[in-house]
């Protein structure tokens, strides 16, 4: 009975030292590791989060180095979404500056767009506004979009980095060098 009782005791004691033990390299991973989420709503859509608290890199990724920072390869993939994300704005707003300049010259000065002697035919201007508008809108708005796939990218090659590091924790990413954390 004794026995019984002492066998008993170790297996109910013995789950509750296991609970004691560090974080598993998994948990560690899934700790510091980035994952995107879909908001929905308004101001919602494709959102970061580390750890559980959401990380913003910026519009701009101007805020990179405070999400990325540990991983130079995904730092570079940064620089190519921020590259991407001032072109595509840049060429979105200019295409939809022209759109807007015809839209004005329609309603304030029609004259300067459509021929009213040759039988209200538009002229040349009207057609180069609104092609060229279009056209170099849209280019920014694919640049926009391909942005996207650089993020990706980043946050790809950021959990990459993490996993080598978790992996191999003496080696650093410089020069493959590792420290010696004992004798």
């Amino acid at each position: 009975m004794t026995r019984t009782l002492i066998v008993t005791l170790l297996l109910l004691a013995a789950p509750a030292g296991a609970q004691d033990k560090a974080p598993s390299d998994l948990d560690r991973y899934r700790a510091q590791s980035l994952e995107f989420r879909i908001e929905p709503g308004w101001g919602g859509g494709i959102q970061l989060y580390k750890g559980g608290v959401q990380m913003d890199p910026g519009f701009f990724g101007q805020d990179a180095e405070h999400v990325f920072g540990d991983s130079q390869e995904a730092m570079e993939k940064m620089e190519a979404y921020t590259t991407m994300r001032i072109s595509g704005m840049a060429l979105y707003a200019t295409g939809l500056s022209a759109l807007l300049v015809e839209l004005v010259l329609l309603v304030v000065a029609p004259e300067t767009i459509v021929d009213e002697g040759a039988g209200n035919q538009v002229k040349p201007l009207f057609w180069g506004l609104l092609a060229g508008g279009t056209v170099v809108s849209a280019a920014g708005g694919v640049l926009l979009g391909v942005s996207q796939y650089h993020l990706s990218d980043a946050v790809r090659h950021y959990n990459d980095d993490l996993y080598q590091r978790l992996k191999n924790p003496g080696q650093t990413s410089g020069f493959g060098l590792t420290l010696r954390t004992g004798f």
